[in-house]
């Protein structure tokens, strides 16, 4: 580790969770956001996670006020 500290790893990331949560999101999550889109009744939008903290928060409220 870049800190040279202990890496803790959690419970939930292990390879088989993680491929059991996209299955879920495909199944449940998806459906449902493609629900929601066509009827117009939220605001649906994606934001890449995977930028800094600052520009997901950015990228959200911009994305909210839009």
């Amino acid at each position: 580790d870049k800190c040279k500290r202990k890496l803790i790893i959690r419970t939930d990331s292990k390879p088989n969770i993680i491929k059991n949560r996209i299955v879920v999101y495909k199944k449940v999550t998806m459906p449902i956001m493609k629900f929601f889109k066509q009827r117009k009744l939220y605001k649906c939008f994606s934001i890449d996670a995977s930028n800094s903290l600052e520009k997901v928060f950015s990228d959200t409220v911009k994305k909210i006020k839009a």
